[in-house]
């Protein structure tokens, strides 16, 4: 059945939680990587500062690349006949949290 009427926002609610989230881990991320590389620090030869800062670099990369839309990297496709076809990506929604897309591969009829 149908979802109940108003059930979306639980839905959208727990998506912002979850967006916030993924906000501060990129902010703690980015802040201890900048606070490690600070010049100053350098004089000290302390391994955690190091560490700090590959912590930080590596948990501000992970958190920044769900936000990257992926790229789905299909350019061929080998039919029933035994050849590769050129697969053309053609957006057919465009929105903000991601696209709809349509994959057509030339030589085969729509399915």
């Amino acid at each position: 059945g149908r979802p109940a009427k108003g059930n979306h926002m639980r839905y959208m609610m727990s998506y912002d939680l979850m967006e916030t989230a993924r906000n501060m881990n990129q902010w703690l991320g980015a802040s201890a990587l900048s606070m490690a590389s600070y010049p100053a620090f350098s004089a000290l030869p302390n391994p955690a500062l190091s560490w700090m800062a590959a912590w930080g670099e590596v948990t501000e990369r992970t958190f920044q690349r769900m936000t990257v839309k992926p790229d789905w990297g299909i350019h061929s496709f080998t039919c029933e006949d035994g050849k590769d076809h050129l697969v053309e990506v053609t957006p057919v929604v465009e929105r903000a949290f991601g696209d709809l897309i349509h994959f057509h591969v030339a030589g085969r009829k729509e399915q």
